[in-house]
């Protein structure tokens, strides 16, 4: 059983897919747009996968399909899952690899406001969690980051904040 930053963080997962679900079929009350089925579908597949590997597979499987929440959510489900000792070689899978590339990707592209404050904190908790302790994808979120810190809850806020202070990446602008 989760606790603390680790089972908030598994409830903001919880909570976004039953919101994703929800915007897909039309029932929910989110700002923009709602993701397709096929995304939803991925977004349920990660978060029912209760190991490692179940994820990797996802995302070796579908990873062309992925958007931004399905990059988050299985980041956050493989900082969720994987235990101390498998960290190291979880982060030389090929697979997550490519996932951390096309979440690179995504928060350099990424247009100022589309990653919501629960994606960022859920991203610099996984990054941090899995000790995966890169400045190039800490100043891309940094910077995402300030464009949204207003509309951080405490949650994603205090969420951001142990990260970054847990990570050394204690980035000027972002503790002003």
């Amino acid at each position: 059983e989760a606790t603390g930053a680790e089972g908030t963080a598994v409830a903001t997962v919880r909570q976004r897919t039953r919101l994703d679900n929800s915007r897909a079929s039309g029932t929910g009350t989110g700002s923009g747009s709602a993701p397709g089925r096929i995304q939803v579908q991925l977004n349920a597949s990660l978060v029912q996968s209760r190991t490692s590997d179940k994820i990797l597979q996802v995302v070796d499987l579908h990873l062309e399909s992925f958007n931004a929440v399905n990059l988050i959510t299985a980041l956050h489900r493989l900082a969720t899952v994987v235990v101390a000792a498998k960290k190291g070689h979880l982060r030389r899978d090929v697979r997550f690899k490519r996932l951390i590339h096309r979440l690179a990707d995504t928060l350099r592209s990424a247009s100022a406001g589309a990653l919501k404050p629960q994606d960022l904190s859920n991203v610099a908790w996984a990054l941090t969690k899995l000790n995966l302790l890169n400045a190039s994808l800490f100043g891309h979120l940094a910077d995402h980051i300030m464009l949204t810190i207003s509309s951080f809850e405490p949650v994603n806020l205090s969420m951001t904040l142990w990260a970054f202070a847990r990570s050394g990446f204690l980035d000027e602008k972002l503790f002003r």
